[in-house]
């Protein structure tokens, strides 16, 4: 069973932030807590209110308690993220 996947990140107007390893069986929220420190560590000065983001996939909002596993979130897939 897979636990990682190479996944395309998205702004909220499809600019492509890059492709990620992310884990695939992690909650939601626990996956938001390391992209928050993940990017605030990448440019603390742009990030540095950033407290909080969602996930979107194929048009609906992921729930904090899903994972993308339960998403059928593979790679190649693309994620867009909320700020």
């Amino acid at each position: 069973m897979v636990d990682y996947a190479i996944i395309t990140l998205l702004d909220k107007n499809n600019v492509n932030l890059g492709d990620y390893e992310l884990p695939l069986k992690i909650t939601i929220e626990e996956l938001t807590q390391k992209m928050i420190s993940f990017f605030k560590a990448k440019d603390g000065e742009r990030y540095m209110y950033l407290s909080d983001l969602q996930f979107s996939y194929n048009g609906r909002v992921l729930m904090k308690q899903e994972t993308l596993y339960e998403n059928e979130v593979w790679d190649g897939s693309l994620l867009k993220i909320i700020f």
